[in-house]
């Protein structure tokens, strides 16, 4: 509920606690879900983008911070170890996600994507 209303610090420590719970937890598929749900929905983003390059993209805030936590998700989280074996994407396809949105002209997803980038 943190990452749905929170600022980046809040972001960045609500996920650096949870990777210390789940490395004592090992429960790998709250993991999974957390970054499945802010892939998807920063996939439609960019498929509506495409779809249509020359309209004003709306919902901008929160495509931002949903770039932003899988920046900090992919810091804590290393989507190449075998427990994530199963995710619908790899680091390669993380990679070019974000670099779509950092050749967009909007100076926020730009800079989100930079940080997620590390």
């Amino acid at each position: 509920k943190l990452l749905l209303v929170s600022g980046q610090l809040v972001i960045h420590s609500s996920i650096a606690c949870l990777s210390a719970a789940i490395r004592l937890s090992k429960n790998y598929p709250l993991v999974k879900d957390v970054f499945m749900r802010y892939h998807s929905f920063v996939i439609q983003c960019q498929e509506k983008i495409i779809e249509k390059p020359n309209e004003e993209f709306k919902g901008t805030a929160q495509l931002a911070r949903s770039i932003y936590i899988l920046g900090v998700l992919c810091k804590y989280f290393d989507v190449e170890k075998s427990e994530y074996d199963d995710l619908e994407f790899s680091i390669d396809d993380l990679f070019e996600l974000f670099m779509f949105f950092i050749k967009r002209p909007d100076p926020v997803l730009k800079l989100k994507s930079l940080v997620g980038l590390g």
